[in-house]
């Protein structure tokens, strides 16, 4: 695995209509319309950052806020911070 690393913070808001991923008061936001049981919505949300960011989801790692609303991500990527966020929000 890589060892160059990226941290994000991330606030998670389930059972949401849609699912989406987007920037407000620079706080990355994730909607989802999972539940927030056994795991679904950290699933989710891996799978989703996986495929913005065209990466595995074994180079994602949910390090911290398992059952809380806040998470933060460990990313293994060659990107810095600003593009992973760029990559994250677009559409």
């Amino acid at each position: 695995m890589n060892n160059k690393y990226i941290d994000i913070k991330i606030h998670v808001k389930p059972m949401k209509k849609r699912e989406k991923l987007y920037l407000e008061n620079d706080i990355i936001i994730y909607e989802t319309p999972e539940k927030p049981i056994k795991g679904r919505v950290n699933k989710a949300l891996i799978k989703k950052i996986s495929k913005k960011l065209g990466i595995g989801i074994d180079k994602i790692t949910l390090i911290r806020g398992t059952k809380d609303r806040i998470k933060i991500i460990r990313i293994y990527a060659d990107y810095d911070k600003e593009t992973i966020i760029k990559k994250l929000i677009s559409d």
